[in-house]
């Protein structure tokens, strides 16, 4: 039996560590996308991002033509990175990176330290020692939540 784990939200990884100097330990989800179930090589943590000059680099080492910082709908900062119809056009991997019929492929990002983090993360909550760690965690939590049943009280609120 697999366990299910909750996931952290990209903010709260930053803003936990900034604001409390706490590091908080739990796994974040894994890449949704296709392109990372079915070509791992096309999933975007395989583009590079250069910050400083605001492109991202694909795969096959094209360099993007637009970035544009929004807001999604929850109103937290995103970075829009937009390819171009050129590249994507002529692109021998282009089935395997996108499934729009002549737009170019896309990427929506976080801020850097957020993108930064999360990647961090998504790499090391596999390793043994991660493991470790957030057990402790979990075991630590389970046994407050045992507890607060036990006195009366609700529900603790993560």
């Amino acid at each position: 039996m697999r366990r299910r784990f909750a996931s952290l939200y990209y903010s709260h990884l930053v803003s936990s560590q900034e604001n409390y100097g706490v590091e908080l330990i739990g796994p974040v989800r894994s890449d949704p996308s296709w392109q990372a179930k079915r070509h791992p090589k096309f999933a975007s943590s395989n583009f590079q991002i250069d910050w400083s000059k605001q492109v991202a680099i694909c795969p096959r080492g094209h360099q993007s033509k637009g970035w544009i910082n929004k807001t999604d709908k929850k109103g937290q900062p995103i970075i829009h990175v937009r390819f171009s119809q050129y590249d994507c056009g002529i692109c021998p991997s282009r089935s395997r990176c996108t499934r729009a019929k002549t737009e170019p492929r896309s990427l929506t990002i976080h801020t850097k330290q957020e993108y930064i983090a999360f990647h961090h993360r998504r790499q090391t909550q596999n390793t043994p020692e991660f493991l470790k760690t957030y057990n402790q965690r979990a075991g630590i939590e389970g046994t407050l939540v045992s507890r607060c049943q036990a006195f009366g009280f609700a529900s603790i609120s993560h």
